[in-house]
């Protein structure tokens, strides 16, 4: 993985609980962010597989499974990311 990913992966959680930034968080609620910036890195790396919902041998015809879920900047945030975040009450900051 790339320091390019790594910020990457970051910058797009950020971004998901602005306005809260790092310089804002508990330790706890730091320690969690960084547990999400890590599982989001690695989802992003493995994701670039889409789920097949169907397929034919016949006319060669593939559909894929629709993936809803959050998606930040046009990157998909993996589910356990949004636990996480949640866990820690850094998705919880809005009003």
């Amino acid at each position: 993985m790339t320091e390019g990913e790594i910020k990457r992966g970051r910058e797009i959680l950020l971004s998901l609980i602005y306005p809260m930034r790092t310089e804002d968080m508990t330790e706890a609620q730091l320690a969690g962010f960084v547990a999400a910036a890590c599982l989001q890195e690695e989802y992003m790396q493995s994701s670039s597989v889409r789920s097949i919902k169907s397929e034919a041998l016949g006319d060669v015809r593939v559909t894929y499974a629709d993936d809803s879920g959050v998606t930040v900047s046009g990157e998909k945030i993996a589910p356990a990311v949004i636990g996480t975040l949640r866990q820690c009450g850094l998705l919880d900051c809005w009003v």
